[in-house]
């Protein structure tokens, strides 16, 4: 028998000759990845298409819920009017002005709905700074850069680290498969990010859509068809996606022309854009299939990823 003032008294005194680290960093660490990923499936019910009575549930746990950073973000995410969208973003950051989430969540916000980009930028910069090692900040900062800045170089730095911080992030990886592709005219890797993006999260409408892009770009016409109706079975609610979809099959389907051209004008009279979005490539294949139309193509082009007005469509 040995005598000992207790079991955690022991430890420590034995711990002493083996040299191990305290555990508090591994074990707060291992409860954000937890708290992440139950937010994360928490937004994706409430952003799929809900029943009346699930969704008035997901109302009522908002309410129920300790008020934080995440129910600011929920209730913004749910307000369709852009004005009240950030107003509650702007009262979420004078309670919780040290939220990296919170910060970076608006920084997309201004990206996306006000296409302010130098404030967009200012916060995201500010988010990363509270939390350099934040994967989904890290990814979308990459993003900005690549199609909002062009800054090439720095937007792979982004991504890379952004994949370094949490490899099974499907956004993440499925948009430096898009960078790869565009921006790098790297297809063998582009085709290997996509296909493990599809591996971590098989049935997502944007990555289908992307992937249906690439798949043209690299001339596999009938596989880039059936991803493109794939897509839009999916039944997607985003109008950025939509008018992407409706462009690939204006652009490359003679059959759909018309039925795409007419949903294309209604969606952009609507407001969908897609700012620094790459459809020129798309454009080119097109011209050279033979497009009869390339002038309005170019047209749409501008107005799409360039925020162009409408009216000039009417010009000729």
């Amino acid at each position: 028998m040995v005598p000992i003032e207790g079991f955690d008294e022991m430890m420590v005194q034995l711990n002493s000759y083996l040299g191990y680290e305290l555990l508090d960093k591994k074990i707060l660490s291992i409860a954000q990845k937890r708290a992440d990923n139950y937010r994360e499936q928490f937004e994706k019910i409430q952003k799929s298409k809900l029943s009346a009575e699930t969704s008035k549930a997901i109302d009522e746990t908002i309410k129920i819920s300790k008020l934080g950073w995440w129910t600011v973000v929920l209730n913004a995410s749910r307000e369709k009017d852009p004005n009240k969208k950030e107003q509650i973003y702007l009262d979420g950051l004078k309670n919780y002005p040290e939220s990296h989430y919170l910060i970076g969540n608006y920084a997309n916000f201004l990206r996306n709905i006000r296409k302010d980009y130098d404030n967009a930028e200012k916060y995201y910069k500010k988010a990363l700074e509270l939390d350099p090692n934040l994967a989904i900040t890290t990814g979308n900062y990459a993003s900005f850069l690549c199609h909002i800045r062009k800054d090439y170089d720095n937007a792979e730095r982004y991504y890379k680290k952004s994949l370094e911080l949490n490899p099974n992030d499907a956004n993440n990886t499925g948009n430096y498969a898009i960078f790869l592709g565009d921006a790098r005219k790297d297809y063998d890797n582009a085709e290997k990010y996509y296909k493990r993006a599809f591996e971590i999260e098989h049935s997502n409408p944007d990555r289908t859509g992307n992937y249906a892009k690439f798949l043209i770009e690299t001339g596999d016409i009938p596989r880039a068809e059936e991803y493109i109706d794939n897509a839009f079975s999916l039944k997607p609610d985003n109008e950025i996606l939509l008018v992407e979809l409706w462009f690939y099959r204006y652009a490359i389907f003679p059959d759909k022309y018309k039925d795409a051209y007419e949903n294309i004008v209604k969606l952009i009279k609507s407001g969908a854009r897609s700012i620094g979005w790459n459809l020129k490539d798309i454009i080119e294949i097109a011209q050279k299939r033979g497009h009869k139309e390339i002038e309005t193509l170019k047209k749409l082009d501008k107005i799409i990823t360039e925020d162009a007005p409408i009216d000039i469509l009417d010009n000729p």
